[in-house]
């Protein structure tokens, strides 16, 4: 009976977020390949059956749990909480030493404090998956199984399929960089535009103000003559004043000398009387002219990162559960260029109900080949 249960393969229960699935996926396919038993509900759960039921049943029967970390499973409220809590109870259940809670990481995530305590492996590097298998062998020998193995087979297949992970992982990186530097120099190039509109604005509202408090505060110029003007005038006058009385005198005296003499002629002194022309002097105000300060228009920049929509749907009819709700399919919708895309997955349940998920930066190859195999694929401009 001993021998038997030492060829039974290791049982080792996923545990993870219903939007890692394709990551899950493919890691169910490993372990697969390597001679273990992984508990996937996806394949393992069929119609009919109550999930609420199998998968706490799946738990508790299970040699080992693997937990799979990702932003979507540490942040997001749902059943994994409730999962991840059964399977601590579980694991405190094992005596000191035993190895039965394996955390690995998808992607960079905070590990909840609840599994700090326990060491994680981190899937994102080629050394990860061999750290994975090394404590599965070694929970494989505290039950005294063989059946962790690694076919020779696999060996070159998975070296593979780890560089082509590695690369597809540096191109995704590259083409984030070189996304995010753009739009960071759209982002610089925009506020620089505006800061140079908005000092224009005020240095010309500056101006038109210090015109206009100019033109209110300054005073009407009066023209005063200067003061040797004023002793010219004065001299002039008065040489004019006497020029005229000596005339006067003179014109009287001549008539006086023809004029026949009487004896009883009054004689009646002539009078004159002298009044100085005024003279006025029309002074010219100055008039102060503003002139238009030209503005400054920014030229509209528009940069089209996106060419390309494309969508494909992947058929589930109630295989997949999410948020207590079968999944009919599942609608993926991105917008591309030419080596990268982004867009969302949208979850439509047997009720006629949905949820939109972003799904993230996608390379180009991986959508072209998902709208090939998928239902309803296609790409339009």
């Amino acid at each position: 009976m001993k021998s038997v249960d030492n060829k039974r393969p290791l049982k080792v229960f996923l545990c993870h977020a219903s939007a890692d699935k394709p990551k899950v996926r493919e890691l169910y396919r490993y372990l697969r390949r390597r001679g273990i038993n992984p508990w996937f509900d996806e394949e393992h759960l069929v119609g009919g059956q109550d999930w609420q039921i199998e998968i706490p049943k799946a738990l508790a029967t299970s040699d080992a749990i693997i937990i799979c970390l990702t932003k979507n499973s540490v942040d997001k409220e749902g059943y994994i909480q409730k999962e991840i809590k059964f399977a601590l109870d579980k694991a405190l259940e094992m005596p000191e030493g035993k190895i039965f809670l394996i955390p690995v990481k998808f992607e960079e995530c905070e590990v909840p404090f609840a599994l700090s305590r326990y060491q994680w492996v981190d899937l994102t590097i080629e050394a990860g998956y061999t750290k994975m298998m090394k404590a599965l062998k070694f929970r494989a020998s505290q039950l005294e199984r063989n059946t962790v193995q690694l076919p020779k087979n696999d060996i070159d297949e998975d070296k593979l399929t780890l560089e082509k992970e590695i690369r597809e992982k540096q191109e995704r990186q590259e083409t984030e960089k070189i996304v995010r530097e753009r739009i960071e120099k759209e982002t610089r190039e925009k506020k620089a535009r505006e800061a140079i509109i908005e000092k224009a604005k005020q240095e010309n509202k500056e101006r038109e103000k210090t015109a206009l408090k100019k033109k209110i505060d300054k005073p009407t110029a009066v023209v005063k003559p200067k003061a040797n003007s004023q002793i010219t005038y004065w001299v002039g006058g008065i040489f004019i004043l006497v020029l005229g009385i000596i005339l006067l005198f003179s014109i009287d005296n001549f008539l006086l000398f023809f004029e026949p003499k009487a004896t009883n002629t009054a004689t009646s002194t002539p009078t004159s009387t002298f009044e100085p022309t005024k003279t006025l002097t029309k002074i010219k105000t100055p008039t102060l002219t503003l002139t238009n300060i030209p503005t400054i228009t920014p030229s509209p920049t528009s940069t089209a990162l996106f060419l390309t929509f494309c969508t494909w749907q992947e058929i589930l009819n109630g295989e997949l559960v999410y948020n207590g709700k079968p999944i009919k399919y599942i609608q993926y919708e991105f917008n591309c260029n030419d080596s990268v895309c982004s867009g969302n997955r949208v979850y439509y349940d047997n009720e006629g109900g949905s949820e939109t998920l972003f799904a993230g930066l996608w390379g180009r190859d991986k959508v072209n080949q998902n709208v090939q195999t998928g239902n309803k694929g296609k790409c339009t401009p």
